[in-house]
């Protein structure tokens, strides 16, 4: 749980630009129709923090899946665990494997 926090707290500026830009389309929506503004404002956020946090799962559980690669790889450098790390690599950190 407190590697979790450590690479969400990773995202936590995403989250606030996302949010910085909902508070600018709320504005937009309240100043085209109040109405509409107090009935979609909360479903807005709420969207946006369910996607955020989704999202986060997500990236968390890949950045394990690549440490344990990584782990696996270090203990047993074989072809078949240098594969599997490139595979769950981004293109710079291939470049560095590889070499």
């Amino acid at each position: 749980m407190k590697h979790n926090l450590k690479y969400l707290a990773s995202y936590l500026s995403w989250l606030l630009v996302l949010l910085a830009f909902d508070l600018f389309t709320a504005v937009l929506l309240w100043l085209s129709d109040v109405r509409m503004f107090q009935a979609l404002i909360l479903l807005y956020i709420l969207a946006t923090v369910l996607l955020f946090f989704i999202l986060s799962f997500l990236l968390i559980r890949k950045e394990r899946k690549k440490a344990a690669a990584y782990k696996s790889f270090i203990a047993n450098p074989k072809i078949d665990t240098e594969l599997e790390l490139l595979n769950l690599s981004s293109a710079s950190e291939k470049e560095s494997i590889e070499k």
